[in-house]
């Protein structure tokens, strides 16, 4: 129990006021002793005395007031509430004569005073037990609201990509693969929505509902292209292209547009779509399509690999070096200086000095129509107006054999070559190692050796099957060269070769309007054949 540091007397001749000295400013204290005196309803004191006496802050018996009835006080409690109503304070006063209050009578008084919220009733009974007067003590808190959180769009592509140099493993930089568009796989996921989460609402210590700000919620921005995965929570590509954003949707462009030139501002182009390039493209760069390229301009020294088909309205400048590779049919309006190999068909006006072959034909025309200079390789047949020139230029044309079945048959050939002779090595080194082994001779390393030469000999055999088999395959499939053609419209000229299967024919003179086909007698012309 705290001692008191005031209390009132009271004698026949009077009331008086016992102090002693306590903590606290004059204000602080004048406002103590004055709440205590008029709980005790004390009549008529005298407010100087009263005031100088706290104020002498000396222990002391002072007369406040004539002689009167005492009025026994029970113990009380005053409630304050903070301005924003989110906490309530209690401050106990002491009894004088009266009863305490109990946690449930505090309790009450909160009540009273419209504290119903967050009101921490351990606190309050504990306070019963360590009683504290004049101090106002937390009692209440209200419940701030939890906040929510706004839906969010997490992407998992770069929609504003910038071109960057790549840095190769020995530190020099590659200006030509800048990696400028964003490529997307089918089946990729593009963007994932993070759903908005709902606030918690709150309340003050009288009760009142502090609203949670509303969240913003965001649907996936699906544009051509794009889909919704299983659980509708994030947006896939349906098809492998170039993602873009437009209008504020994500769209996968299945073609790659290029609308000036492909130069170090564009770099190396590598897509799994269709490419279409409405400028030229510069000497030392690489276009990689999965489907097909379409330049509007000149293809000068570069180098071009077309899942199908590759269209050169202007022409290609190979300038030694340049390559155009495609699964389709290659076509350009001329063709000088550069590597052509096609599946399908190779057409253009003018063909010079270069090395083209194709599974189909090679078909020169237009108003030159003509192959001067190179390897020309086709399966069907080689059309032109004129081959050659005046010059004796080196031209070999050659029909009647699919040029890609010829490669692989070299390649498997020289495979089976090399698998026959490690073959022979290993049976020899299988018989050595029986007879040593069948004398007893056979040491822990030679052991070792006789069970990798025992694991690789039917690995090798049946490699050598496999291959007997596709050569097999390929032979059957060798054409039948009595199709295969070479047509000349107007002029073939000296220094030109034409092959057809595995007959040679070199043009000594002048052939005009004529077509080159095999006969029992070697390649023979007649007739020009439209």
């Amino acid at each position: 129990m705290e001692q008191k540091k005031y209390r009132l007397e009271y004698r026949d001749n009077g009331v008086f006021l016992l102090i002693s000295p306590f903590p606290g400013s004059l204000q602080e204290k004048i406002n103590e002793v004055f709440q205590y005196i008029n709980r005790k309803q004390v009549k008529d004191y005298d407010v100087e005395a009263i005031v100088e006496a706290i104020r002498s802050d000396q222990e002391q018996r002072v007369k406040i007031a004539e002689s009167q009835e005492e009025k026994l006080i029970d113990e009380s409690v005053n409630v304050y509430i903070s301005e924003d109503a989110m906490e309530a304070y209690i401050e106990l006063l002491p009894a004088d004569g009266g009863k305490n209050l109990t946690a449930e009578d505090i309790i009450s008084r909160l009540h009273e005073e419209g504290v119903v919220h967050g009101i921490n009733k351990a606190r309050i009974e504990e306070l019963c037990v360590n009683r504290q007067y004049y101090k106002k003590i937390l009692a209440a808190v209200g419940t701030p609201p939890i906040e929510g959180k706004d839906a969010e769009l997490k992407y998992h592509v770069d929609l504003f990509k910038q071109p960057k140099p790549e840095v190769r493993e020995d530190g020099t930089v590659d200006y030509r693969s800048l990696n400028a568009a964003e490529i997307v796989t089918k089946g990729d996921k593009l963007v994932t929505l993070i759903p908005a989460k709902m606030g918690i609402d709150g309340s003050t210590v009288t009760g009142k509902v502090i609203k949670a700000q509303p969240v913003k919620n965001k649907v996936l921005p699906k544009g051509k292209n794009t889909g919704f995965s299983s659980d509708n929570m994030s947006l896939i590509a349906l098809e492998s292209g170039k993602v873009e954003l437009a209008d504020g949707r994500i769209h996968v462009q299945t073609i790659y547009e290029i609308r000036g030139d492909v130069d170090l501002s564009v770099g190396n182009i590598d897509f799994q779509g269709d490419v279409i390039i409405h400028g030229n493209v510069a000497a030392g760069f690489t276009i990689n399509a999965g489907g097909s390229i379409e330049v509007r301009g000149v293809v000068e020294g570069a180098y071009l690999y077309a899942g199908k088909d590759i269209i050169i309205h202007r022409g290609f400048r190979g300038m030694g070096k340049g390559v155009l590779d495609a699964k389709g049919d290659v076509t350009a309006r001329f063709i000088e200086n550069g590597t052509v190999t096609a599946k399908g068909s190779v057409k253009a006006e003018v063909i010079l000095h270069s090395q083209v072959q194709c599974g189909e034909s090679i078909i020169v025309g237009g108003r030159k129509g003509l192959i001067s200079g190179g390897n020309f390789s086709a399966t069907y047949q080689i059309s032109a107006i004129t081959v050659g020139s005046p010059l004796a230029t080196t031209t070999v044309l050659q029909v009647g054999a699919d040029p890609f079945t010829k490669q692989e048959h070299a390649k498997l050939e020289a495979e089976l070559k090399e698998l026959k002779s490690e073959e022979e090595n290993l049976i020899k080194a299988s018989e050595v190692l029986k007879r040593l082994e069948q004398l007893g001779r056979l040491t822990m390393d030679k052991k070792v050796i006789k069970a990798k030469v025992e694991k690789s000999l039917p690995e090798i055999i049946s490699r050598i099957q496999q291959i007997e088999a596709q050569l097999g395959k390929l032979n059957s499939h060798r054409l039948d060269t009595d199709a295969a053609k070479v047509n000349v419209k107007n002029v073939i000229y000296p220094g030109s070769e034409i092959v057809i299967g595995n007959e040679v024919r070199r043009i000594k003179d002048p052939v005009e309007f004529a077509t080159f086909k095999k006969s029992d007698d070697g390649i023979i012309y007649v007739s020009y054949e439209a």
